[in-house]
This record gives structure tokens, C-alpha cells and sequence, in this order.
């Protein structure tokens, strides 16, 4: 049987996610509104570089296993939730997991911009399936998922 950390997922905010990029709660901002719809918008532009969209199918395992992991060296990566909340795992250093490992719960309204260099993993619904989106430069590949260093880690989420 495979060895084994187990870490707590913490809510995201603004001091907790620092270390890692700039976390945004959209509904914080005064909205503008219409006939029936509310928007709500960064005030400045939110990623220092254009950015490719994707929009991501987070399935909801239990338990929640992270044991790769990617990063984009060069550029910013934006993380969003679209339709319920998801969990995603951290990660600072040359090898994903040789460091601290960190996890956060992200709700829908939710943006986390990551610099770049941030290990994250695949993410994951904290109560189901979701769909989330990623934003960044260069297309996703399978491949550039790399092991995380020493044991897997095991994410303890509030809402599972």
C-alpha cells in the first residue's frame, strides 16, 4: 500500500493564497447590471499575458489523492470555478511535493491567478462533478504532469 501525507483544504482567501498567486472573489465587485443579469468584472486586466481558454470536467473522487502534478514555467495560469465549488492543490520548488503542499476550496465566483512556476494539480469537485476553466498561454498536455515527489498527498475537504 502507498505511503501517504494527508493535509486540510482551507477555504480560499486573499491572505491564505498569496504565496501562490492573487485569489478574487468576483461578487465582491460592485456588479453592473440589466433586465434581469448581473456581471461582475476585475477592474484591471487580471494575467499579464494573453491566454488560451479551457474549460475542464473536475470529477469528485473520494477520496481526493493528488500524485502529479504541472506548472507553467513562463506564464500566469488563471483557475476558475464554473457551476459548484472545487478543490485544487498547491505547490511551490524545482520537483512538485518536495515542498509544502497546500490545497484550497474555490467557489463558483470565484478566480485564483497563479504565478508562474505554481505546481497545481488537475483539481477536482468538492461535492461532485463540476466544470471549472483554466486560462494560460501554452495548451495543456497529459505529459506535462510530473509525479509528485515522496508520498501522495490525501486532501481532506470540508464539504466531501
Amino acid at each position: 500500500e502507498k505511503r501517504m501525507r494527508t493535509i486540510q483544504v482551507v477555504p480560499a482567501d486573499t491572505e491564505a493564497c498569496a504565496s501562490y498567486g492573487t485569489w478574487t472573489r468576483l461578487t465582491d465587485l460592485d456588479p453592473f447590471t440589466g433586465e434581469g443579469w448581473m456581471c461582475w468584472m476585475t477592474e484591471d486586466l487580471c494575467m499579464d499575458q494573453p491566454a488560451r481558454v479551457a474549460l475542464c470536467r473536475a470529477a469528485a473522487p473520494r477520496p481526493f489523492v493528488v500524485e502529479s502534478m504541472k506548472r507553467n514555467e513562463e506564464s500566469q495560469t488563471l483557475l476558475a470555478c464554473g457551476n459548484g465549488s472545487m478543490v485544487v492543490a498547491l505547490a511551490r520548488g524545482d520537483v512538485p511535493g518536495s515542498g509544502e503542499v497546500e490545497a484550497f476550496l474555490l467557489s463558483p465566483g470565484e478566480i485564483f491567478v497563479l504565478e508562474p512556476g505554481v505546481w497545481f494539480d488537475v483539481g477536482r469537485g468538492a461535492r461532485g462533478p463540476v466544470y471549472c476553466y483554466a486560462l494560460s498561454m501554452k495548451q495543456d498536455r497529459p505529459e506535462q504532469f510530473r509525479p509528485l515527489e515522496g508520498e501522495a498527498v490525501c486532501l481532506l475537504c470540508p464539504e466531501s
